[in-house]
């Protein structure tokens, strides 16, 4: 895998986690607690240096690791279904309460972002930005 179909590669798993184009990096920055620089270089076809972030970064937006690094999957990566629950639960009650009525593709890509967050982040603002999409 070269370096542009690396880059392809790690933005899709991102667009599949949720996480939208606008403030991508910041968003890795903030999450995996890294400089603006790495993820950017990420969003380019680089690999973490650091195996343990490798692994923290695939766990945090359930990207296949093994894909990632040699464009090889070895077998797709499981659904936590009691994370999902909660996922879906967090969106339902956000969205009765502001009263919000989304299309099925706006509220997939609102639980596919609460399941990638694992409790952490800003769950308006990110609802926000993946509704204004």
């Amino acid at each position: 895998m070269n370096k542009q179909e690396r880059a392809d590669f790690f933005n899709q798993s991102l667009d599949r986690a949720g996480v939208p184009n606008w403030g991508r990096n910041a968003e890795l920055v903030k999450r995996i607690k890294c400089s603006p620089a790495t993820a950017q270089g990420w969003c380019r076809g680089s690999l973490p240096k650091d195996p343990q972030t490798l692994v923290s970064v695939c766990d945090a937006y359930n990207i296949d690791l093994y894909a990632w690094v040699d464009g090889r999957g070895r077998g797709s990566t499981s659904l936590n279904t009691d994370k999902l629950i909660s996922a879906i639960e967090q969106a339902k009650k956000l969205f009765d309460a502001m009263g919000l009525d989304l299309g099925v593709k706006q509220y997939a890509k609102v639980i596919s972002y609460l399941y990638s967050l694992n409790g952490d982040g800003d769950v308006v603002e990110a609802i926000t930005n993946l509704i204004n999409e």
